[in-house]
Protein backbone atom coordinates (compact mmCIF):
# COMPACT_ATOMS: atom_id res chain seq x y z
CA UNK A 1 0.00 0.00 0.00
CA UNK A 2 1.36 3.28 -0.84
CA UNK A 3 2.62 5.61 2.20
CA UNK A 4 0.16 8.13 1.42
CA UNK A 5 -2.51 5.94 2.13
CA UNK A 6 -2.12 4.80 5.45
CA UNK A 7 -3.51 5.69 8.78
CA UNK A 8 -0.79 6.93 10.39
CA UNK A 9 -0.61 10.39 8.30
CA UNK A 10 -3.93 11.46 10.59
CA UNK A 11 -0.97 12.11 12.79
CA UNK A 12 -0.28 15.00 10.97
CA UNK A 13 -4.11 16.76 11.09
CA UNK A 14 -4.17 19.75 13.70
CA UNK A 15 -6.41 19.17 16.51
CA UNK A 16 -9.41 18.42 17.07
CA UNK A 17 -9.44 16.98 13.94
CA UNK A 18 -7.35 14.61 13.97
CA UNK A 19 -8.98 13.23 17.23
CA UNK A 20 -11.87 12.78 15.34
CA UNK A 21 -10.07 11.48 12.25
CA UNK A 22 -8.69 8.99 14.20
CA UNK A 23 -11.86 7.78 16.29
CA UNK A 24 -14.06 7.56 12.78
CA UNK A 25 -10.96 5.07 11.33
CA UNK A 26 -10.83 2.89 13.98
CA UNK A 27 -14.81 3.56 14.86
CA UNK A 28 -18.64 2.14 14.18
CA UNK A 29 -19.54 2.63 10.91
CA UNK A 30 -22.20 5.21 12.69
CA UNK A 31 -19.13 6.89 13.91
CA UNK A 32 -17.63 7.07 10.18
CA UNK A 33 -20.85 8.33 8.73
CA UNK A 34 -21.14 11.14 11.28
CA UNK A 35 -17.72 12.14 10.48
CA UNK A 36 -17.51 11.90 6.55
CA UNK A 37 -20.98 13.44 6.31
CA UNK A 38 -19.04 16.92 7.36
CA UNK A 39 -16.23 16.96 4.61
CA UNK A 40 -17.11 20.28 3.21
CA UNK A 41 -16.90 22.15 6.21
CA UNK A 42 -13.81 19.97 7.29
CA UNK A 43 -12.29 20.63 3.97
CA UNK A 44 -12.92 24.67 4.51
CA UNK A 45 -10.92 24.31 7.83
CA UNK A 46 -7.80 22.65 6.37
CA UNK A 47 -5.37 24.55 3.75
CA UNK A 48 -4.87 22.17 0.50
CA UNK A 49 -1.23 20.82 1.95
CA UNK A 50 -3.40 19.63 5.27
CA UNK A 51 -6.51 17.70 2.96
CA UNK A 52 -4.28 15.09 1.76
CA UNK A 53 -3.77 13.70 5.14
CA UNK A 54 -7.57 12.85 5.19
CA UNK A 55 -7.05 10.59 2.54
CA UNK A 56 -6.34 7.53 4.75
CA UNK A 57 -9.11 7.83 6.52
CA UNK A 58 -11.36 7.93 3.32
CA UNK A 59 -9.26 4.56 2.41
CA UNK A 60 -10.70 3.01 5.49
CA UNK A 61 -14.02 3.23 5.11
CA UNK A 62 -14.24 2.12 1.58
CA UNK A 63 -12.78 -1.66 2.74
CA UNK A 64 -13.99 -3.54 0.13
CA UNK A 65 -14.77 -6.66 2.37
CA UNK A 66 -17.67 -5.16 3.71
CA UNK A 67 -18.98 -5.80 0.28
CA UNK A 68 -18.56 -9.60 0.52
CA UNK A 69 -20.43 -9.16 4.00
CA UNK A 70 -23.28 -7.19 1.99
CA UNK A 71 -23.30 -9.99 -0.34
CA UNK A 72 -23.38 -12.95 1.98
CA UNK A 73 -25.90 -11.05 4.24
CA UNK A 74 -28.11 -10.96 1.05
CA UNK A 75 -28.04 -14.75 0.57
CA UNK A 76 -28.19 -16.05 3.85
CA UNK A 77 -30.58 -13.24 5.69
CA UNK A 78 -34.36 -14.64 6.27
CA UNK A 79 -35.05 -10.73 5.58
CA UNK A 80 -36.11 -9.91 2.08
CA UNK A 81 -33.38 -7.81 -0.07
CA UNK A 82 -35.25 -4.41 0.77
CA UNK A 83 -35.17 -5.26 4.60
CA UNK A 84 -31.17 -5.94 4.34
CA UNK A 85 -30.85 -2.88 2.32
CA UNK A 86 -32.24 -0.27 4.62
CA UNK A 87 -30.34 -2.06 7.35
CA UNK A 88 -27.00 -1.06 6.01
CA UNK A 89 -27.57 2.46 4.34
CA UNK A 90 -25.40 3.89 7.02
CA UNK A 91 -22.19 2.33 5.49
CA UNK A 92 -23.76 2.92 1.89
CA UNK A 93 -24.12 6.42 2.87
CA UNK A 94 -20.95 6.95 4.44
CA UNK A 95 -19.29 5.16 1.05
CA UNK A 96 -21.09 7.64 -1.30
CA UNK A 97 -19.92 10.89 1.04
CA UNK A 98 -15.95 9.28 1.09
CA UNK A 99 -15.83 8.59 -3.21
CA UNK A 100 -17.60 12.52 -3.20
CA UNK A 101 -14.65 13.68 -0.65
CA UNK A 102 -11.92 11.46 -3.00
CA UNK A 103 -13.16 13.08 -6.26
CA UNK A 104 -12.78 16.73 -4.46
CA UNK A 105 -8.98 15.17 -3.72
CA UNK A 106 -8.37 14.59 -7.18
CA UNK A 107 -9.53 17.20 -8.36
CA UNK A 108 -7.46 19.65 -6.16
CA UNK A 109 -4.68 17.42 -7.30
CA UNK A 110 -3.19 16.33 -3.84
CA UNK A 111 -3.13 12.95 -4.36
CA UNK A 112 0.19 11.19 -5.19
CA UNK A 113 0.19 9.61 -8.48
CA UNK A 114 1.75 6.65 -7.26
CA UNK A 115 -1.11 6.46 -4.97
CA UNK A 116 -3.70 6.31 -7.55
CA UNK A 117 -3.38 2.37 -8.26
CA UNK A 118 -4.12 1.79 -4.47
CA UNK A 119 -6.82 4.01 -4.57
CA UNK A 120 -8.81 2.53 -7.63
CA UNK A 121 -8.87 -0.91 -5.78
CA UNK A 122 -11.08 0.50 -3.48
CA UNK A 123 -12.71 3.27 -5.53
CA UNK A 124 -13.95 0.91 -8.31
CA UNK A 125 -15.50 -2.48 -6.16
CA UNK A 126 -17.90 0.31 -4.58
CA UNK A 127 -18.59 1.72 -7.76
CA UNK A 128 -19.45 -1.14 -9.06
CA UNK A 129 -21.45 -2.62 -6.25
CA UNK A 130 -23.19 0.91 -6.08
CA UNK A 131 -24.44 0.49 -9.50
CA UNK A 132 -25.27 -3.19 -9.50
CA UNK A 133 -26.96 -3.32 -6.13
CA UNK A 134 -29.33 -0.25 -6.48
CA UNK A 135 -32.72 -1.19 -6.40
CA UNK A 136 -32.25 -3.12 -3.13
CA UNK A 137 -30.75 -0.22 -0.86
CA UNK A 138 -34.17 2.29 0.91
CA UNK A 139 -32.21 5.32 1.35
CA UNK A 140 -34.28 7.92 3.79
CA UNK A 141 -35.70 10.57 1.74
CA UNK A 142 -32.99 13.09 3.10
CA UNK A 143 -30.19 11.20 2.01
CA UNK A 144 -31.94 9.94 -0.71
CA UNK A 145 -30.19 12.64 -3.27
CA UNK A 146 -26.94 12.03 -2.51
CA UNK A 147 -27.67 8.60 -3.63
CA UNK A 148 -29.17 9.13 -7.26
CA UNK A 149 -26.50 11.84 -7.47
CA UNK A 150 -23.70 9.31 -7.15
CA UNK A 151 -22.64 9.50 -10.93
CA UNK A 152 -21.11 13.13 -10.50
CA UNK A 153 -19.00 11.59 -8.15
CA UNK A 154 -18.33 8.67 -10.62
CA UNK A 155 -17.55 11.30 -13.78
CA UNK A 156 -15.34 13.32 -11.78
CA UNK A 157 -13.22 10.27 -10.55
CA UNK A 158 -12.77 8.69 -13.98
CA UNK A 159 -12.02 11.79 -15.22
CA UNK A 160 -9.42 12.77 -12.42
CA UNK A 161 -7.61 9.35 -12.97
CA UNK A 162 -7.47 9.69 -16.90
CA UNK A 163 -6.62 13.49 -16.47
CA UNK A 164 -3.48 11.91 -14.40
CA UNK A 165 -2.13 9.97 -17.83
CA UNK A 166 -3.99 11.33 -21.07
CA UNK A 167 -1.80 9.72 -23.63
CA UNK A 168 -2.84 6.19 -22.22
CA UNK A 169 -5.41 4.10 -20.42
CA UNK A 170 -3.60 3.36 -16.80
CA UNK A 171 -2.56 -0.22 -16.62
CA UNK A 172 -4.88 -1.00 -13.40
CA UNK A 173 -7.68 0.45 -15.54
CA UNK A 174 -7.26 -1.91 -18.30
CA UNK A 175 -9.32 -4.96 -16.98
CA UNK A 176 -12.58 -3.50 -15.81
CA UNK A 177 -12.54 -0.82 -19.11
CA UNK A 178 -15.76 -2.52 -20.24
CA UNK A 179 -17.82 -2.10 -17.23
CA UNK A 180 -16.04 1.99 -16.78
CA UNK A 181 -18.08 2.05 -20.23
CA UNK A 182 -20.95 1.22 -18.80
CA UNK A 183 -21.22 3.54 -15.47
CA UNK A 184 -20.33 6.17 -18.47
CA UNK A 185 -23.62 5.19 -20.21
CA UNK A 186 -25.86 5.03 -17.33
CA UNK A 187 -24.15 8.31 -15.54
CA UNK A 188 -24.71 9.97 -18.83
CA UNK A 189 -28.41 9.09 -18.64
CA UNK A 190 -29.24 9.80 -15.31
CA UNK A 191 -27.52 13.34 -16.39
CA UNK A 192 -29.44 13.84 -19.55
CA UNK A 193 -33.19 12.42 -18.03
CA UNK A 194 -32.56 14.88 -14.61
CA UNK A 195 -31.81 18.09 -17.04
CA UNK A 196 -35.30 19.32 -17.10
CA UNK A 197 -35.51 18.96 -13.17
CA UNK A 198 -33.10 21.12 -10.68
CA UNK A 199 -30.31 21.26 -13.20
CA UNK A 200 -27.09 22.84 -11.18
CA UNK A 201 -23.75 24.35 -12.00
CA UNK A 202 -22.34 20.63 -10.51
CA UNK A 203 -24.63 18.69 -13.13
CA UNK A 204 -23.61 20.58 -16.11
CA UNK A 205 -19.85 20.11 -15.30
CA UNK A 206 -21.01 16.63 -15.06
CA UNK A 207 -22.30 16.47 -18.79
CA UNK A 208 -19.09 18.10 -20.20
CA UNK A 209 -17.17 15.51 -18.31
CA UNK A 210 -18.95 13.01 -20.12
CA UNK A 211 -17.72 15.04 -23.08
CA UNK A 212 -14.45 14.13 -22.52
CA UNK A 213 -14.55 10.60 -20.49
CA UNK A 214 -15.66 9.41 -24.48
CA UNK A 215 -12.40 10.48 -25.65
CA UNK A 216 -10.23 9.46 -22.94
CA UNK A 217 -12.07 6.05 -22.22
CA UNK A 218 -13.47 5.22 -25.75
CA UNK A 219 -12.08 7.08 -28.65
CA UNK A 220 -8.17 7.06 -27.59
CA UNK A 221 -7.67 3.35 -28.51
CA UNK A 222 -6.36 2.73 -31.39
CA UNK A 223 -7.77 -1.03 -31.00
CA UNK A 224 -10.56 -1.40 -33.36
CA UNK A 225 -12.11 -4.38 -31.78
CA UNK A 226 -11.13 -2.82 -28.19
CA UNK A 227 -13.21 0.58 -29.07
CA UNK A 228 -16.69 -1.47 -30.35
CA UNK A 229 -16.79 -3.49 -27.47
CA UNK A 230 -16.68 -0.61 -25.35
CA UNK A 231 -19.32 1.46 -27.70
CA UNK A 232 -21.32 -1.90 -26.95
CA UNK A 233 -21.08 -1.51 -23.09
CA UNK A 234 -21.71 2.79 -23.29
CA UNK A 235 -24.98 1.66 -25.34
CA UNK A 236 -25.87 -0.95 -22.78
CA UNK A 237 -25.30 1.63 -19.97
CA UNK A 238 -27.19 4.54 -21.79
CA UNK A 239 -30.35 1.72 -21.61
CA UNK A 240 -29.48 -1.17 -24.14
CA UNK A 241 -29.90 -0.14 -27.69
CA UNK A 242 -28.05 2.28 -29.91
CA UNK A 243 -31.34 4.46 -30.24
CA UNK A 244 -30.74 5.05 -26.37
CA UNK A 245 -26.80 6.19 -27.34
CA UNK A 246 -27.81 7.95 -30.05
CA UNK A 247 -30.61 10.05 -27.95
CA UNK A 248 -28.25 11.10 -24.88
CA UNK A 249 -25.89 12.46 -28.16
CA UNK A 250 -28.44 14.21 -29.42
CA UNK A 251 -30.26 15.56 -26.15
CA UNK A 252 -26.78 16.09 -24.97
CA UNK A 253 -26.23 18.88 -27.95
CA UNK A 254 -29.36 20.50 -27.56
CA UNK A 255 -28.66 21.13 -24.25
CA UNK A 256 -25.66 23.01 -24.53
CA UNK A 257 -26.75 24.80 -27.27
CA UNK A 258 -29.77 25.85 -25.40
CA UNK A 259 -27.16 27.35 -22.74
CA UNK A 260 -24.95 28.28 -25.04
CA UNK A 261 -26.71 31.93 -25.49
CA UNK A 262 -24.76 33.21 -22.24
CA UNK A 263 -23.31 36.48 -21.33
CA UNK A 264 -20.42 34.84 -19.87
CA UNK A 265 -17.27 34.05 -22.18
CA UNK A 266 -16.16 31.24 -19.88
CA UNK A 267 -19.21 29.51 -20.51
CA UNK A 268 -19.25 30.17 -24.26
CA UNK A 269 -15.80 28.43 -24.45
CA UNK A 270 -17.03 25.34 -21.98
CA UNK A 271 -20.30 24.88 -24.12
CA UNK A 272 -18.43 25.13 -27.41
CA UNK A 273 -15.89 22.36 -26.15
CA UNK A 274 -18.87 19.94 -24.98
CA UNK A 275 -20.66 20.12 -28.39
CA UNK A 276 -17.47 19.38 -30.35
CA UNK A 277 -16.42 16.64 -28.33
CA UNK A 278 -19.70 15.11 -28.80
CA UNK A 279 -19.65 15.91 -32.03
CA UNK A 280 -16.26 14.83 -32.71
CA UNK A 281 -17.39 11.05 -31.48
CA UNK A 282 -20.69 11.84 -34.13
CA UNK A 283 -18.30 11.90 -36.71
CA UNK A 284 -16.28 8.83 -36.07
CA UNK A 285 -19.70 6.72 -35.99
CA UNK A 286 -19.84 7.97 -39.56
CA UNK A 287 -16.74 6.76 -40.87
CA UNK A 288 -14.81 10.43 -41.18
CA UNK A 289 -11.97 10.18 -39.06
CA UNK A 290 -11.47 6.22 -39.58
CA UNK A 291 -13.59 3.76 -41.71
CA UNK A 292 -12.89 1.05 -39.07
CA UNK A 293 -15.42 2.66 -36.45
CA UNK A 294 -18.07 3.26 -38.98
CA UNK A 295 -21.51 2.06 -36.93
CA UNK A 296 -24.13 2.01 -39.06
CA UNK A 297 -26.80 1.05 -36.94
CA UNK A 298 -26.02 4.21 -34.55
CA UNK A 299 -25.51 6.47 -37.72
CA UNK A 300 -29.42 5.92 -38.34
CA UNK A 301 -30.43 5.87 -34.88
CA UNK A 302 -29.14 9.46 -34.58
CA UNK A 303 -30.97 10.67 -37.98
CA UNK A 304 -34.09 9.24 -36.23
CA UNK A 305 -33.32 11.00 -33.07
CA UNK A 306 -33.70 14.08 -34.65
CA UNK A 307 -29.72 14.97 -35.61
CA UNK A 308 -30.26 16.71 -38.44
CA UNK A 309 -31.72 19.78 -36.79
CA UNK A 310 -29.31 20.08 -34.59
CA UNK A 311 -26.18 20.21 -37.00
CA UNK A 312 -28.03 22.78 -38.85
CA UNK A 313 -28.75 24.83 -35.03
CA UNK A 314 -24.98 24.25 -34.11
CA UNK A 315 -24.29 25.93 -37.91
CA UNK A 316 -26.36 28.58 -36.82
CA UNK A 317 -25.39 29.30 -33.32
CA UNK A 318 -21.84 29.45 -34.98
CA UNK A 319 -22.94 32.54 -37.23
CA UNK A 320 -24.25 33.97 -34.13
CA UNK A 321 -21.20 33.97 -32.36
CA UNK A 322 -22.35 32.12 -29.70
CA UNK A 323 -20.16 29.07 -30.10
CA UNK A 324 -17.04 29.02 -30.98
CA UNK A 325 -15.00 26.54 -33.64
CA UNK A 326 -11.10 26.28 -34.52
CA UNK A 327 -10.41 25.38 -38.24
CA UNK A 328 -10.29 21.30 -37.36
CA UNK A 329 -14.08 21.58 -35.67
CA UNK A 330 -15.52 23.62 -38.34
CA UNK A 331 -13.73 20.99 -41.13
CA UNK A 332 -15.10 18.20 -39.46
CA UNK A 333 -19.11 19.88 -39.07
CA UNK A 334 -19.02 20.39 -42.60
CA UNK A 335 -17.30 17.07 -43.65
CA UNK A 336 -20.01 15.25 -41.37
CA UNK A 337 -22.91 17.36 -43.50
CA UNK A 338 -21.58 16.30 -46.69
CA UNK A 339 -21.36 12.50 -45.98
CA UNK A 340 -24.89 11.99 -44.45
CA UNK A 341 -26.14 14.29 -47.24
CA UNK A 342 -25.46 11.32 -49.12
CA UNK A 343 -26.78 8.40 -46.71
CA UNK A 344 -29.36 6.05 -47.59
CA UNK A 345 -31.65 7.11 -48.59
CA UNK A 346 -29.97 10.16 -49.54
CA UNK A 347 -33.41 12.33 -50.81
CA UNK A 348 -34.81 11.67 -47.28
CA UNK A 349 -31.40 13.15 -45.81
CA UNK A 350 -30.68 16.26 -48.26
CA UNK A 351 -35.15 17.00 -47.43
CA UNK A 352 -34.49 16.83 -43.88
CA UNK A 353 -31.48 19.53 -44.18
CA UNK A 354 -33.44 21.61 -46.20
CA UNK A 355 -35.79 21.56 -44.27
CA UNK A 356 -34.36 21.99 -41.44
CA UNK A 357 -32.80 25.51 -42.87
CA UNK A 358 -29.26 24.71 -44.21
CA UNK A 359 -28.93 26.67 -46.69
CA UNK A 360 -29.68 29.94 -45.39
CA UNK A 361 -26.99 28.89 -42.38
CA UNK A 362 -24.22 28.11 -44.55
CA UNK A 363 -24.97 30.92 -46.41
CA UNK A 364 -24.69 32.88 -43.66
CA UNK A 365 -21.53 31.39 -42.47
CA UNK A 366 -19.47 32.93 -45.56
CA UNK A 367 -18.36 35.34 -42.77
CA UNK A 368 -17.09 33.09 -40.11
CA UNK A 369 -13.35 33.87 -38.71
CA UNK A 370 -12.25 29.60 -39.76
CA UNK A 371 -14.41 29.74 -42.67
CA UNK A 372 -11.84 29.33 -45.68
CA UNK A 373 -10.70 26.00 -44.26
CA UNK A 374 -14.43 24.47 -44.58
CA UNK A 375 -15.19 26.37 -47.88
CA UNK A 376 -14.79 24.43 -50.25
CA UNK A 377 -16.46 21.44 -48.52
CA UNK A 378 -19.88 23.65 -48.29
CA UNK A 379 -19.80 24.89 -51.58
CA UNK A 380 -19.73 20.82 -52.27
CA UNK A 381 -22.59 20.79 -50.07
CA UNK A 382 -24.58 23.92 -51.65
CA UNK A 383 -23.83 21.68 -55.23
CA UNK A 384 -25.17 18.40 -53.93
CA UNK A 385 -28.05 19.95 -52.61
CA UNK A 386 -29.47 21.92 -55.25
CA UNK A 387 -28.15 20.38 -58.16
CA UNK A 388 -29.32 17.89 -60.49
CA UNK A 389 -28.57 14.89 -58.47
CA UNK A 390 -30.35 15.86 -55.51
CA UNK A 391 -33.67 17.39 -57.32
CA UNK A 392 -34.75 14.57 -59.03
CA UNK A 393 -36.70 14.02 -55.93
CA UNK A 394 -40.15 16.11 -55.36
CA UNK A 395 -39.23 15.52 -51.73
CA UNK A 396 -36.05 17.77 -51.88
CA UNK A 397 -37.38 19.83 -54.58
CA UNK A 398 -40.24 21.10 -52.99
CA UNK A 399 -37.75 22.94 -50.08
CA UNK A 400 -35.59 24.03 -52.90
CA UNK A 401 -38.37 26.51 -54.08
CA UNK A 402 -38.81 27.94 -51.28
CA UNK A 403 -34.80 28.67 -50.86
CA UNK A 404 -35.07 29.48 -54.69
CA UNK A 405 -35.41 33.47 -53.91
CA UNK A 406 -32.11 33.21 -51.64
CA UNK A 407 -30.66 30.84 -53.93
CA UNK A 408 -30.70 33.04 -57.18
CA UNK A 409 -29.45 35.99 -54.95
CA UNK A 410 -26.37 34.19 -53.78
CA UNK A 411 -23.24 36.10 -55.51
CA UNK A 412 -21.38 33.17 -56.45
CA UNK A 413 -18.12 34.47 -55.50
CA UNK A 414 -19.66 34.42 -51.98
CA UNK A 415 -18.88 30.75 -51.32
CA UNK A 416 -17.06 29.61 -54.58
CA UNK A 417 -13.97 31.44 -54.99
CA UNK A 418 -12.44 30.33 -58.69
CA UNK A 419 -13.85 30.92 -62.03
CA UNK A 420 -15.31 27.39 -63.20
CA UNK A 421 -17.00 27.25 -60.02
CA UNK A 422 -18.96 30.61 -60.80
CA UNK A 423 -19.69 29.37 -64.12
CA UNK A 424 -20.70 25.84 -62.93
CA UNK A 425 -22.96 27.56 -60.13
CA UNK A 426 -24.73 29.80 -63.01
CA UNK A 427 -25.10 26.57 -64.75
CA UNK A 428 -26.79 25.22 -61.56
CA UNK A 429 -29.13 27.86 -61.22
CA UNK A 430 -30.45 27.79 -64.75
CA UNK A 431 -30.98 23.58 -64.12
CA UNK A 432 -32.92 24.49 -60.96
CA UNK A 433 -35.25 26.64 -62.64
CA UNK A 434 -35.80 24.12 -65.06
CA UNK A 435 -36.91 21.38 -63.15
CA UNK A 436 -38.93 24.09 -60.43
CA UNK A 437 -40.52 24.79 -63.83
CA UNK A 438 -41.24 20.47 -64.51
CA UNK A 439 -42.30 20.73 -61.07
CA UNK A 440 -45.01 23.20 -61.44
CA UNK A 441 -46.49 21.38 -64.76
CA UNK A 442 -46.50 18.12 -62.53
CA UNK A 443 -48.14 19.38 -59.65
CA UNK A 444 -50.98 21.36 -61.79
CA UNK A 445 -51.20 18.73 -63.96
CA UNK A 446 -50.27 19.93 -67.03
CA UNK A 447 -47.34 17.55 -67.11
CA UNK A 448 -49.83 14.01 -67.87
CA UNK A 449 -47.56 11.32 -68.28
CA UNK A 450 -49.23 8.55 -70.83
CA UNK A 451 -49.11 4.72 -69.62
CA UNK A 452 -48.10 2.26 -71.75
CA UNK A 453 -49.94 -1.62 -70.89
CA UNK A 454 -47.20 -3.84 -69.30
CA UNK A 455 -48.44 -6.59 -71.11
CA UNK A 456 -46.56 -7.10 -74.70
CA UNK A 457 -48.98 -8.98 -76.35
CA UNK A 458 -51.54 -5.87 -76.23
CA UNK A 459 -51.79 -2.58 -78.47
CA UNK A 460 -49.35 -0.14 -78.35
CA UNK A 461 -52.31 2.37 -77.06
CA UNK A 462 -50.88 5.18 -74.40
CA UNK A 463 -53.56 5.48 -71.52
CA UNK A 464 -53.91 7.95 -68.08
CA UNK A 465 -53.16 7.26 -65.28
CA UNK A 466 -56.58 6.75 -64.30
CA UNK A 467 -57.42 4.06 -66.91
CA UNK A 468 -54.45 1.61 -65.58
CA UNK A 469 -54.42 -0.65 -63.08
CA UNK A 470 -51.45 -1.29 -60.96
CA UNK A 471 -49.90 -4.45 -59.93
CA UNK A 472 -50.93 -5.07 -55.94
CA UNK A 473 -47.18 -6.49 -55.45
CA UNK A 474 -44.62 -4.74 -56.78
CA UNK A 475 -46.80 -1.36 -57.57
CA UNK A 476 -43.88 -0.93 -60.48
CA UNK A 477 -46.49 -2.68 -63.98
CA UNK A 478 -49.40 -1.14 -65.17
CA UNK A 479 -52.26 -2.80 -67.13
CA UNK A 480 -54.88 -1.64 -69.42
CA UNK A 481 -57.20 -4.76 -67.82
CA UNK A 482 -57.03 -7.62 -65.64
CA UNK A 483 -56.88 -9.84 -68.07
CA UNK A 484 -53.31 -8.55 -69.45
CA UNK A 485 -52.74 -8.34 -65.99
CA UNK A 486 -53.52 -12.25 -65.51
CA UNK A 487 -51.45 -12.60 -68.91
CA UNK A 488 -48.23 -10.86 -68.03
CA UNK A 489 -49.01 -12.81 -64.33
CA UNK A 490 -48.62 -16.00 -66.28
CA UNK A 491 -45.81 -15.04 -69.28
CA UNK A 492 -43.25 -14.58 -66.15
CA UNK A 493 -44.02 -11.48 -64.29
CA UNK A 494 -44.85 -13.67 -60.96
CA UNK A 495 -41.19 -14.75 -60.56
CA UNK A 496 -39.99 -11.00 -60.54
CA UNK A 497 -42.48 -9.44 -58.93
CA UNK A 498 -41.43 -9.50 -55.47
CA UNK A 499 -37.68 -8.71 -56.75
CA UNK A 500 -39.33 -5.27 -58.40
CA UNK A 501 -41.04 -4.66 -55.27
CA UNK A 502 -37.89 -4.81 -53.53
CA UNK A 503 -36.26 -2.88 -55.79
CA UNK A 504 -38.89 -0.26 -55.97
CA UNK A 505 -39.66 -0.03 -51.96
CA UNK A 506 -36.44 0.32 -51.34
CA UNK A 507 -35.82 3.81 -50.97
CA UNK A 508 -38.28 6.39 -52.59
CA UNK A 509 -41.53 7.36 -51.44
CA UNK A 510 -44.13 7.02 -53.43
CA UNK A 511 -44.33 10.97 -54.86
CA UNK A 512 -40.81 10.77 -55.70
CA UNK A 513 -41.35 7.90 -57.80
CA UNK A 514 -44.16 9.71 -59.80
CA UNK A 515 -42.26 12.43 -60.02
CA UNK A 516 -39.25 11.08 -61.06
CA UNK A 517 -40.94 9.28 -64.11
CA UNK A 518 -42.94 12.83 -65.10
CA UNK A 519 -39.30 13.94 -65.01
CA UNK A 520 -38.04 11.42 -67.15
CA UNK A 521 -41.21 11.61 -69.45
CA UNK A 522 -40.61 15.90 -69.63
CA UNK A 523 -36.97 14.87 -70.64
CA UNK A 524 -38.22 12.59 -73.48
CA UNK A 525 -40.34 14.56 -74.96
CA UNK A 526 -37.80 16.67 -75.63
CA UNK A 527 -36.12 14.23 -77.49
CA UNK A 528 -38.56 11.79 -79.34
CA UNK A 529 -38.56 13.88 -82.17
CA UNK A 530 -35.12 14.11 -82.71
CA UNK A 531 -34.73 9.81 -81.95
CA UNK A 532 -37.47 9.50 -84.99
CA UNK A 533 -35.49 10.83 -87.68
CA UNK A 534 -34.82 8.91 -90.33
CA UNK A 535 -31.32 9.44 -90.00
CA UNK A 536 -31.01 8.49 -85.82
CA UNK A 537 -32.82 5.30 -86.40
CA UNK A 538 -30.64 4.47 -89.56
CA UNK A 539 -27.69 4.66 -87.42
CA UNK A 540 -29.18 2.41 -84.71
CA UNK A 541 -30.24 -0.54 -87.25
CA UNK A 542 -27.05 -0.05 -88.61
CA UNK A 543 -26.01 -1.06 -85.35
CA UNK A 544 -27.84 -3.36 -83.97
CA UNK A 545 -27.79 -6.71 -83.72
CA UNK A 546 -28.78 -9.91 -82.20
CA UNK A 547 -26.88 -9.48 -79.38
CA UNK A 548 -26.52 -5.82 -79.40
CA UNK A 549 -30.01 -3.36 -78.03
CA UNK A 550 -30.68 0.31 -78.62
CA UNK A 551 -31.55 2.16 -75.72
CA UNK A 552 -31.92 5.60 -74.17
CA UNK A 553 -29.79 6.76 -71.10
CA UNK A 554 -30.88 9.83 -69.24
CA UNK A 555 -28.10 11.22 -67.01
CA UNK A 556 -30.39 13.60 -64.98
CA UNK A 557 -27.29 13.06 -62.26
CA UNK A 558 -25.02 15.54 -64.00
CA UNK A 559 -25.82 16.59 -67.30
CA UNK A 560 -29.49 16.82 -66.46
CA UNK A 561 -30.14 15.67 -70.82
CA UNK A 562 -29.62 12.18 -72.55
CA UNK A 563 -27.92 9.97 -74.52
CA UNK A 564 -28.80 6.91 -77.25
CA UNK A 565 -26.25 4.64 -77.13
CA UNK A 566 -25.53 0.31 -78.77
CA UNK A 567 -24.73 -1.54 -75.98
CA UNK A 568 -24.47 -5.93 -76.28
CA UNK A 569 -27.10 -7.44 -73.60
CA UNK A 570 -24.18 -8.78 -71.78
CA UNK A 571 -23.13 -5.20 -70.57
CA UNK A 572 -26.11 -4.27 -69.32
CA UNK A 573 -25.95 -3.20 -65.41
CA UNK A 574 -26.63 -6.01 -62.93
CA UNK A 575 -30.33 -6.24 -61.98
CA UNK A 576 -32.16 -5.81 -65.04
CA UNK A 577 -32.49 -9.03 -66.41
CA UNK A 578 -36.21 -8.95 -66.59
CA UNK A 579 -36.15 -6.34 -68.57
CA UNK A 580 -33.90 -7.44 -70.80
CA UNK A 581 -36.46 -10.96 -71.07
CA UNK A 582 -39.54 -8.28 -71.53
CA UNK A 583 -37.20 -6.14 -74.53
CA UNK A 584 -36.39 -8.82 -77.00
CA UNK A 585 -39.72 -10.66 -76.30
CA UNK A 586 -41.30 -7.74 -77.72
CA UNK A 587 -39.24 -8.08 -81.30
CA UNK A 588 -38.70 -4.19 -81.02
CA UNK A 589 -42.26 -2.61 -79.73
CA UNK A 590 -40.53 -1.68 -76.05
CA UNK A 591 -37.87 0.87 -75.76
CA UNK A 592 -35.24 0.48 -73.02
CA UNK A 593 -34.46 3.54 -71.24
CA UNK A 594 -31.90 3.92 -68.49
CA UNK A 595 -32.08 6.37 -66.00
CA UNK A 596 -28.12 7.70 -63.94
Amino acid sequence: MHPALELSNLSKLPYPIRAQARAAATGSTEQQLRFVSRRCHIFRQLSLEQQPFLLPLFHAVLDPTQIDLILTELDTSSLDSEKTGEVHYPRILAVLFSLSAVAALLQNDTVPLAALPDLWARLWPWMDFLDTYESIFCIPAPALESFESRYLTYVAILREFRRSNDIMIPWFMCKMLGDVCFVIGKAWRYLIYCRDEAFTLEHRTALRRIAECLRLYIFDDINQKNTLKKVDQLAFGAGGMRKDLAFLMVSHLEYFLDFAAQPDPHCQDDTSRSVFSVMTYVCVTAGLFNNKWEDDALQRALFECGLVPVVVKILRALNERSLHANDYQLEGLANFVGASLSYPPCNACTALYLDAGLLPAIFASSNLPHMKTAQKTFASIIRYAVGPLATVYHSVLLYCRIEFPKIAALEANTLFPDEPSIEEWTGIKTHLEDRLRILHDYESGALDVPLACNNIKCGSREYSNNEMRRCGGCSLLHYCSKQCQMDDWAAGHRLTCSVLASRRYRYLAARDRSFLRALIYAEYTKVREDLATEDVQQSILERSGPNNMPYILFDLATSGGFQTKIAPLELLPSGFSHEEARILASIGRVEFQLVR
